[in-house]
């Protein structure tokens, strides 16, 4: 089956398609998770992801996040993982196809549970991509990795960037790399 985005910005085909292509200077990363490396996200597994995802999250906003998801009607994803050639960053995107008529409401909603949660800090704007928000996690001095979450909407699809990395994290990789990758998801260049 062929993969594409159509007018409206809602994608058709397998959601892989859509996920960036290994870079120069990385390799495929560990397992995210249960959810492995290159492979389907089921709309069974909504749950368990957006609490792989973000189980840093006070329970309440933990639910509340898991709700915004739930609300938007996932119907699939895809996930991808990548590791640079020095160890020292992981990467994971996280692509869930919502239902478009509530994709961007059930997205914002979740957006703003990150944001008014204090268990993130504001983190780097996203090149080209003005709508996507990043946060990295409350950090204690002598913490020897960092992490950060990126979230963006394309047409119906929500995505998630995690990335850990050691201290100072690579924080430009990771937008220049999420910036990409929604750049493949608007345009629909496919791997």
């Amino acid at each position: 089956m062929t993969s594409g985005v159509r007018s409206d910005g809602t994608h058709y085909g397998d959601l892989s398609a859509f996920l960036l292509p290994i870079p120069d200077g990385y390799r495929p990363g560990p397992d995210e998770g249960e959810l492995g490396n290159d492979a389907p996200v089921r709309p069974d597994q909504a749950d368990p992801t957006v609490t792989l995802l973000f189980g840093a999250l006070p329970a309440s906003d933990l639910t509340g996040v898991q709700g915004a998801v739930a609300a938007g009607h996932m119907s699939g994803g895809a996930v991808r993982t990548y590791a640079n050639e020095a160890g020292t960053l992981d990467v994971a995107f996280t692509v869930l196809q919502l239902d478009p008529a509530l994709s961007a409401r059930s997205t914002g909603d979740f957006a703003r549970i990150v944001k008014q949660s204090k268990s993130f800090r504001t983190g780097p704007a996203v090149p080209g991509h003005v709508d996507a928000l990043c946060v990295l996690p409350t950090t204690h001095v002598g913490d020897p990795l960092d992490s950060m979450t990126c979230l963006a909407t394309v047409g119906d699809t929500f995505t998630i960037a995690r990335a850990e990395g050691v201290v100072p994290l690579d924080t430009r990789a990771v937008t220049d790399m999420f910036g990409r990758q929604l750049d493949v998801l608007r345009n629909g260049l496919g791997t």
